[in-house]
């Protein structure tokens, strides 16, 4: 543990995850996971005409890719968490590569409502890999998630264009932050990812677990604010949901934060409440919520384990995803 971690801003992002932690109680998940679902998803870009040289770059986002899959869906199959996870790797990578493919992706919706190919490979890669959402994840699902994918493409040009630094967040809009949380992430398609046919087929499930998606959601978005919350504050990265919503309440980042994590304390009961008639339902959304919080904790990213916490470490000695091939 780092000296930095003994200050007292670091004490207090301590205090906030240990009782944020505890009030969902959090249990690190007992799974084995999957040692071969990078390699697979590996396959897939390789079968894609991928080089070797942009296979060996899009590698740490393979991983990273990988270790969402396994924790937060572990619940489903191999091969869904196999769908979940090259979903992952072509949006993590786009993002990350928003500035060179700035002109592609200007032109994505159009051409893909056009009927015309991708300009580069990677999005008409993506494009022709989200043709197959609906066999997976029913045609309602596969729908939204085509939609949030469209969504999502369009807010990386977005940031591109407009300064998001200089976007202002006035108090008169406090719902402002998380409107623009929602454009910029693709959190409604792994809220459907979660519900895939071979497990909960929309004919007979789409009723019961619909009104869940937009809390899982915002789950999905919150908890993730929170799990980062650290790493952008040591690494000063100020255009993130917490930040914003401090702008817009008027309140410091510290207050804007224990907001966000009652309100998702609050978002996880709901879910609890929601899926308690159906205990397939129970079952999973209980994994999706441990396992969401597991791969944060994973993940030496968010720098979790510089604040001293034990839980932190176990799980990180638990799981190693670069060990996982």
């Amino acid at each position: 543990m780092g000296s930095f971690s003994l200050d007292p801003i670091s004490e207090e992002y301590t205090e906030i995850f240990q009782s944020f932690l505890h009030d969902i109680d959090f249990q690190i998940p007992n799974h084995e996971y999957h040692a071969d679902l990078q390699s697979e998803m590996t396959l897939h870009f390789i079968e894609e005409g991928f080089s070797e040289k942009f296979i060996c770059r899009l590698r740490p986002v393979l991983e990273a890719s990988a270790g969402i899959a396994m924790t937060t869906f572990y619940h489903a199959s191999l091969e869904v968490q196999k769908i979940v996870g090259i979903y992952t790797a072509y949006a993590i990578f786009i993002d990350d590569q928003a500035k060179e493919l700035e002109h592609d992706l200007k032109q994505f919706s159009l051409n893909l409502l056009s009927g015309k190919p991708q300009n580069n490979k990677v999005l008409q890669s993506y494009a022709q890999f989200l043709t197959g959402m609906h066999d997976i994840f029913g045609q309602f699902g596969g729908d939204m998630i085509i939609k949030d994918t469209i969504q999502f493409i369009s807010a990386c040009y977005f940031e591109l264009k407009l300064d998001t630094n200089n976007l202002s967040f006035p108090r008169d809009a406090p719902d402002f932050p998380n409107y623009i949380r929602i454009k910029t992430g693709v959190a409604e398609a792994y809220a459907f990812m979660v519900f895939p046919e071979c497990l909960f087929p929309e004919e007979h499930y789409l009723g019961t677990y619909l009104p869940m998606i937009s809390y899982l959601q915002a789950y999905l978005n919150s908890a993730n604010d929170i799990m980062s919350s650290y790493k952008e504050a040591f690494e000063e990265e100020d255009c993130n949901f917490v930040d914003n919503s401090a702008k817009a309440l008027g309140v410091t980042r510290i207050q804007a934060l224990r907001k966000v994590c009652a309100d998702t304390v609050e978002l996880v009961g709901r879910l609890r409440c929601l899926s308690s008639a159906n205990s397939g339902l129970c079952a999973t959304v209980e994994s999706f919520i441990h396992g969401y919080v597991m791969y944060h904790l994973c993940q030496r990213r968010y720098r979790l384990e510089e604040l001293g916490l034990p839980i932190a470490n176990e799980a990180q000695r638990l799981v190693d995803f670069s060990a996982i091939q």
